[in-house]
């Protein structure tokens, strides 16, 4: 073989190697965006389905019964010198009422006292968010 046979064909491996690294660091970078991409997906959906449960009541009538319900089941689990992440203000025709643990939970079934909610009567919830999308108050007003 020639000298310049040889110099060709040490060019061209060059060449080629060149070729599979410059698409090997492609693929790499293309690869962290997927995952990126992969795992911010991730992350809204575990959200949504975190979320689901509170965002039932945005838009929706519900009686003052489940109102009750979920301030039991969201709130219970907090003492009165706790604060839940979240709030529960319930607007009535007498009171507005802001539950943020189970200090009132007594309170919100005894008729007479201003925290009292009517099992019967019927409220239009609504979901609030911050300004990071997290929800941090449920409100629910009677019709």
């Amino acid at each position: 073989m020639s000298n310049g046979w040889k110099l060709f064909l040490m060019a061209a491996s060059g060449l080629i190697t060149c070729i599979v690294i410059s698409t090997g660091i492609l693929l790499a970078r293309q690869a962290d965006d997927i995952g990126a991409m992969a795992s911010e997906t991730m992350t809204s959906f575990q959200t949504s389905v975190e979320e689901q449960k509170i965002l039932q009541y945005d838009g929706a009538t519900v009686t003052g019964s489940d109102v009750m319900n979920l301030i039991k089941s969201t709130l219970g689990g907090y003492s009165e010198d706790e604060q839940a992440d979240i709030t529960i203000t319930v607007i009535t025709s007498s009171a507005t009422t802001e539950y943020c643990n189970n200090s009132l939970n007594e309170e919100m079934a005894e008729y007479g006292h201003s925290a009292y909610i009517s099992p019967m009567a019927e409220f239009c919830g609504a979901v609030l968010r911050n300004e990071n999308d997290v929800i941090t108050d449920i409100c629910f007003e009677q019709q």
